[in-house]
């Protein structure tokens, strides 16, 4: 009896080990998570993330205030992301919202636009691994 526990406790282990490893090179082909949090209090419209200085665009669309919006960007060559938005009075905004990635690296960044549409940015990017796995896609 005690066996059969013993490696029912080892089987599962190697499961969810497994599952996690599939996790991370499954999250890989996604690139980096940004996650825009709208805290402004007013619509952000025309939302972009720009990979620059050569890099793809991403359309996101118009924020409504108090909701938050997840894009996957995968990195060229050198490059960072800058946030990109129009405020309600018209004006346009960009910030930067990571600083330097490369093709292959993989992470998550917490983008908040808070009143006065000050931006801040917590990035966890990782050059080697997306080791979120599937945590990342929730």
């Amino acid at each position: 009896m005690g066996r059969s526990r013993v490696a029912k406790f080892i089987w599962s282990g190697i499961g969810i080990l497994l599952i996690y490893i599939l996790g991370v090179f499954v999250r890989e082909q996604y690139g980096i998570a940004i996650v825009i949090r709208n805290a402004s209090g007013q619509p952000l419209r025309q939302l972009r993330i720009q990979n620059e200085p050569r890099g793809r665009g991403y359309d996101v669309g118009d924020l409504a205030p108090q909701k938050k919006v997840r894009v996957f960007v995968k990195p060229g060559e050198e490059s960072h992301l800058n946030l990109e938005y129009t405020d309600i009075v018209g004006v346009r905004h960009s910030e930067l919202v990571v600083g330097y990635i490369e093709g292959g690296y993989c992470g998550k960044a917490e983008v908040n636009v808070l009143s006065r549409y000050k931006v801040t940015s917590d990035e966890k990017i990782n050059q080697v691994a997306c080791v979120g796995g599937w945590f990342d896609f929730i």
